[in-house]
């Protein structure tokens, strides 16, 4: 009989401890989805400041960036979502990109890896033997640039043409 007696309390217990997890798991589970909710909302707006924290991270990398010897910064850096629409020589190169307004934006010199001309297949005093590079050509592009500006007196024709200019330090291909 004791041993009955006690049987049925340890039975008793082991249905009361399941009542108790199954509660726990259902409180957890509704808890999750509440948190989870409040997660997606707080996730949307992480997204604006890692974004805004990425640029501004990505921008003070930059601004360390090496200058062309004897030039300095006029400025601060700039950057814009623009599409790279030409290539031309004239005085100096110029890369041609286009914004969304159909503001065009002439840069004169490309710091980066992104090889945005290639040799040019019909070379002429016109083009300086380049063309835009057909892969990167109507693209669009996250673009980071800086103003530089010589800080001597030019020694030589180059130095005359590119006493101030817009360079490219970054180019992010968006498409």
């Amino acid at each position: 009989m004791r041993f009955t007696k006690h049987f049925i309390n340890i039975v008793q217990l082991k249905k009361t401890a399941f009542v108790f997890v199954l509660l726990a798991v259902v409180f957890a589970c509704t808890n999750t989805s509440k948190k989870q909710a409040e997660g997606n909302n707080l996730q949307k707006d992480i997204q604006v400041t890692e974004e805004t924290q990425s640029i501004k991270s990505l921008l003070e990398q930059l601004s360390k960036k090496p200058l062309p010897e004897n030039y300095t910064v006029v400025g601060e850096l700039k950057t814009k979502t623009l599409r790279y629409a030409d290539f031309g020589i004239g005085d100096m190169s110029h890369y041609i990109f286009i914004d969304a307004q159909n503001t065009h934006y002439n840069f004169n010199g490309n710091d980066t890896d992104v090889k945005l001309i290639v040799d040019a297949a019909q070379p002429d005093d016109e083009n300086g033997g380049y063309e835009p590079n057909p892969e990167y050509l109507n693209k669009s592009f996250r673009v980071v640039w800086r103003t530089v500006k010589l800080n001597k007196e030019p020694s030589d024709i180059i130095e005359t043409y590119y006493q101030e200019y817009d360079e490219i330090i970054y180019l992010k291909l968006l498409e």
